[in-house]
């Protein structure tokens, strides 16, 4: 999506990036113009300078008339190291790869990244038949438990304008009704954890924890696989045990030095139709392969 009010080449050339998603992978000249605006010598042009940088590549269409372009490999190299800048010292991929052997499932650490949340690190399990889990995926915020406890911790002008919506239901288990998310975060900020159930892939299962450091929470620990395993009460207690525990531990790594888990304490709770404050649960002060595709 566009982005209003960026000016300038710079701007102009993100705003093209920016109409790269899941539902559109490539574009043309005339499509980019009509979708930011621009006219469209000034699309094709930049355009062009991102292929020649190696932003973007360049198909030419069957019968050779126009062109397509789609995300280039330099993307790819610097998604990569963006990735690598969230864990410079490898600290939360070791506690990802301890978490994953201890309870053989898909081990996620995702980050909020504006209106939507991005998969940055994904390990997967060792067994041959398992869910797969896209690296990179951006995902919505209120959807899910590793986006949506992300969402609980947001600014309540962040939580504000989500919940006003849109609200794409993308399984029939999808939230989508205000009040019951808005009853949702409240849930999360009371008891530290997320789960939720095929809210995006049917039948599939998320349950995820708070990653925090010295300032608040940076990003959510998650565990996905396929819902059987999750609705067994003793096996859930028991992922949910290992999850904490290995939420608690990086974050420990990282700086914290609150109470765990990380919840909001009973003075600063709200009430339904308020959003909570972005520092709650803070101590004093201080801040101390057959696999199938898809997020749950």
């Amino acid at each position: 999506m566009p982005r209003d009010g960026q000016g300038g080449t710079v701007g102009k050339a993100i705003n093209l990036l920016d109409l790269f998603d899941e539902s559109r992978l490539s574009i043309s000249a005339a499509e980019a113009a009509r979708a930011t605006g621009m006219p469209r010598a000034t699309a094709y042009r930049l355009l062009e300078q991102m292929v020649a940088a190696g932003l973007l590549t360049k198909r030419r269409v069957e019968g050779g008339r126009g062109a397509r372009y789609a995300p280039g490999l330099r993307l790819l190299e610097l998604g990569r190291l963006a990735a690598r800048s969230l864990d410079p010292d490898g600290i939360i991929r070791a506690a990802m790869e301890r978490l994953r052997d201890r309870c053989g499932e898909s081990v996620q650490f995702v980050v909020a990244s504006g209106d939507s949340a991005i998969y940055a690190h994904v390990v997967p399990p060792r067994a041959p038949i398992h869910l797969y889990v896209a690296w990179g995926r951006r995902a919505p915020l209120y959807a899910g438990a590793s986006t949506r406890l992300l969402l609980a911790w947001q600014p309540e002008q962040v939580i504000r304008r989500i919940l006003a919506g849109p609200l794409v239901a993308y399984t029939p288990h999808t939230p989508t009704d205000p009040r019951d998310l808005l009853a949702r975060l409240v849930e999360i900020r009371r008891t530290g954890y997320a789960v939720s159930f095929g809210e995006l892939v049917e039948h599939t299962a998320e349950m995820a924890a708070p990653v925090v450091d010295g300032q608040g929470v940076i990003g959510s620990l998650s565990l996905a696989g396929f819902e059987e395993r999750y609705r067994d009460p003793a096996t859930a207690a028991g992922l949910k045990d290992e999850l904490l525990a290995a939420a608690e531990d990086l974050s420990r790594r990282l700086g914290y030095r609150g109470p765990w888990p990380y919840v909001e304490p009973v003075a600063g709770r709200h009430s339904v139709g308020h959003s909570p404050s972005p520092r709650a649960g803070q101590e004093g002060g201080s801040h101390a392969s057959g696999a199938a595709s898809g997020s749950p």
